[in-house]
Parts: C-alpha cells; structure tokens; sequence
C-alpha cells in the first residue's frame, strides 16, 4: 500500500496550454486483484479546470477490480496548466504489475512501489503521465496461519481504503479466506469446508454451472452450487449474466468442498457454495462454438492474456 504523494519536477518552459503533474497520489494495489493475480493497464481521462483543479476523472480501459485504485488517484492528483484560460483533459495511464517476491505467503502486506513517467515532452507531442505500480505475488500457505495473520479484512477487498486487521468473519463468526483460485484447486484438502472467496471463469447453461481457470485445468474444474441462498446484491449482480448460457468472470464468496463428488452426474470433485457473487465481467453470450469459447476465453477468462 503507497501513502503520501510523490511530488513531480514541473516543466519550467511548459508552453501555453501544457497540462504537466505537480503532485501524485500514488494508488493502493488493490488486494483482490492480488490474490486473485489480476494486473493490467488502466487509463484514465482527468478533465481540469483553467486553474489546474480536478473537475472530473473517466475511466477511458482496462480491468475494473483495478479501475477504482486508479480514479482515487486521479481524482487526488495535483495538476498545473501553464497560461491555461480554458478546461482541458489530461490522459493518465496506471501500470499495476505482479513482481516475484521473498516469500509470497508473507507478502499480502508488503508495500507497493510506483514510478512515474512523463511521456510526450517533445514539441507538438500530447503529454500524458505513465504510473506503474509494482506489488509482490501474493499466496495463502496455511489457512490456520491465516486466521491469525494481520492483514486487510475479506470485506475490505472490495473496497480501495481499510484499516488492517484479521481475515474477516462473517455474521455467524466462520472466517473468510481469500485466496486465488488454482491455490485453492492445488490444496483442496486444505481448504474443505473453509468459507472462501475466489475470483474465476463461470461457464454456465443446460446441466452447466462450471468454475475454472485457464492456469489450473489439469487439477479439474468446480461445480458452483446455483441452488444455495443468496443476498440482495448477489441477486443483482446475476442479472448482468447472459441470460440462458454464456462465460462469466465473478467473484465468489463461499463454503468450499472437496470430500465427495459434485454436480450434474456428480462429475465434480469440488464444489463451492456461494453465499455472495459480485464483480462480473462478461466474456461469451449464449451458447457458442467451442472455437468461438476458446477464442474468448484465451484472452479474457481467467489465466487469460488479459483476464477481466
């Protein structure tokens, strides 16, 4: 997590108009996209006022498990425009990428770093600042090492600002355990009957409600149980699914099992039980060629060149 802001050397022969960074608010990693292994490019369309003040930040691209980090940015960011008397827009590009580390089971609380670059300081060139965010890979080892480690809360993933704390628990006390989705398939004995939340690839339809991700096939895929109970926001968030048949990427938060078999013939050997289901991107609508699946989800299922 960055804190601060990291002050920018102003251009001091800015020519009229030019928009240039005074200062950055440098943007928090988000810790889903961490242990779900989520990075990418996100750009973002800063419209100024003459005086060089935010009016107005727009996601232009990019993930959106990631967006939210780069608006707060942004939106925080001081800006100055040289002999400005109108508004303009400034284009921000934010790099969040996932470095090797010492110890990844540790390093759910390392620091991020970020660089800054200026890009197009040449004559007649459009200006645009790059940030690139570097933070360590992230693993859960040990579920009964979990509980106990400080780090941010499960409910804290989805939002961009918490304190530090225990895993959280939900109402009736039972801890939640983030963690990607191939660790989980990899350790499954480790895991069962563990409440969970993971990010991955749903393919559902006709006698279909599968979990998996393109990383971790030759360990299986998991039957996601669409009978179980589901809160208010889960329920809106499934009426953004294609309707029928179609290849989502959601997050799930549940009771995962591996002691028995699962699903449409019970050709599952693991299944999960969702409580809540949030964050879901579309790949494929409806039920498609198995070329035309393969095509999608190669670029944008989980384990894809540029996952959403």
């Amino acid at each position: 997590m960055a804190t601060g802001s990291i002050a920018q050397t102003g251009n001091s022969h800015a020519a009229p108009g030019e928009i240039t960074v005074v200062s950055l608010s440098p943007p928090v990693y988000p810790q889903m996209a961490l242990v779900a292994h989520i990075w990418g490019d996100i750009r973002i369309a800063v419209k100024l006022r003459a005086d060089g003040t935010v009016e107005s930040v727009v996601p232009v691209s990019g993930h959106p498990i990631l967006m939210q980090a780069a608006l707060d940015s942004a939106r925080q960011t001081r800006f100055a425009c040289s002999g400005c008397t109108e508004a303009g827009t400034y284009e921000m590009l934010y790099s969040f990428k996932i470095i090797d580390g010492e110890n990844c089971c540790d390093s759910i609380n390392a620091p991020a770093t970020v660089e800054v670059n200026t890009q197009g300081s040449g004559p007649g060139e459009k200006r645009m600042t790059e940030v690139v965010v570097k933070a360590q890979r992230v693993c859960l080892c040990d579920p009964a090492f979990k509980v106990t480690k400080k780090v941010r809360s499960a409910k804290c993933l989805y939002l961009w600002k918490c304190s530090s704390g225990k895993i959280s628990q939900d109402g009736e006390g039972e801890h939640i355990i983030p963690i990607a989705f191939c660790d989980l398939l990899r350790n499954p004995q480790k895991y069962n009957g563990q409440k969970v939340t993971v990010r991955a690839t749903w393919r559902y339809g006709f006698e279909w409600s599968q979990l998996y991700c393109l990383d971790c096939l030759d360990n299986g895929k998991a039957w996601l149980d669409r009978a179980s109970d589901l809160d208010e926001a889960s329920e809106r968030a499934l009426k953004k699914t294609p309707k029928g048949a179609g290849i989502v990427n959601l997050t799930v938060e549940g009771v995962f099992r591996s002691d028995g078999t699962f699903g449409h013939l019970n050709g599952y050997r693991y299944e999960i039980v969702p409580s809540k289901i949030s964050h879901i991107s579309v790949i494929q609508k409806g039920a498609k060629s198995a070329a035309e699946d393969q095509k999608a989800e190669r670029r944008w299922a989980c384990g894809g060149t540029n996952p959403k």
